[in-house]
């Protein structure tokens, strides 16, 4: 919901008119845009690219807690050595 705290382009407004438009503030003036849809190309790639990603949650959740704080560890050390 936009939020108007004067007549539009006077002086504020920020957020959405359901899906039509959008209000937002910039540095140096209001602005108002087109609410574009996004558009979900569904290229080989990118399925199988997607898929990987959902196939690694469901390997990482799988491991157990103790296994994964061990890689949360590693990880959070940067690019160290794994024993």
């Amino acid at each position: 919901m936009a939020k108007v705290k004067a007549p539009l382009f006077s002086y504020a407004a920020h957020g959405s008119i359901g899906s039509a438009i959008t209000f937002s503030q910039r540095l140096t003036h209001n602005h108002v845009r087109r609410q574009n849809s996004q558009l979900d190309s569904m290229t080989e790639a990118q399925l199988n690219q997607r898929d990987k990603f959902i196939v690694s949650g469901i390997l990482w959740t799988s491991i157990p807690q103790a296994e994964r704080d061990y890689w949360t560890e590693i990880a959070a050390q940067g690019f160290a050595e794994v024993p």
